[in-house]
């Protein structure tokens, strides 16, 4: 079977940007991106040559809507991304809105993604930011992953709650381990 890797991702969560993370003056938005996109291409790499890298989510926010603007801009992002790192890596797209999706779309989008070497990222749909899951909750989840896991390579679950340690503790939950 697939193994299935569970972790966390968050670049706004208030405790991180307080915590010392990023230098001072670089704890607004675009500052935390700047910060990010110096230190990309050696964090990658770094993380890629130790074997800890699971994957890097390009997540777009709602307004970023199917189209051949949309469509270029996915291109860019990831003909940089594979300069940047020197190399094919688990390049992931977050594209939140349904209409990619839905419909004729749903090919189409899967095509777009496989051209550019980009995997795609199913999302609670709710995306409950400030929440934390249930046990039970968490369990439904299980099944739906262990049939994807059969059908894929490899399969990483991330949480971003973006509220102190509320990531952490929802992937403890879902861990065979817990």
């Amino acid at each position: 079977m697939t193994s299935i890797l569970v972790g966390t991702c968050s670049w706004t969560d208030p405790a991180l940007v307080r915590s010392g993370w990023y230098p001072h003056g670089r704890r607004d938005a675009e500052g935390r991106l700047r910060y990010y996109a110096e230190r990309f291409a050696a964090g990658i790499e770094s993380l890629r040559a130790a074997g800890r890298l699971g994957g890097v989510l390009f997540q777009f926010p709602p307004w970023f809507r199917p189209g051949a603007r949309a469509e270029r801009f996915l291109a860019e992002t990831a003909e940089t991304a594979e300069r940047t790192a020197a190399g094919r890596s688990r390049w992931s797209s977050g594209t939140r809105p349904g209409s990619w999706w839905e419909g004729p779309r749903r090919d189409h989008t899967g095509a777009l993604l496989g051209r550019h070497g980009l995997a795609a990222v199913a999302v609670d749909m709710v995306q409950r930011f400030r929440y934390g899951y249930r046990r039970a909750e968490l369990a439904e989840w299980v099944p739906r992953l262990r049939t994807l896991a059969e059908r894929v390579d490899e399969v990483h679950v991330l949480f971003d709650n973006c509220c102190g340690t509320a990531a952490e503790t929802m992937s403890c939950l879902l861990s065979p381990r817990s």
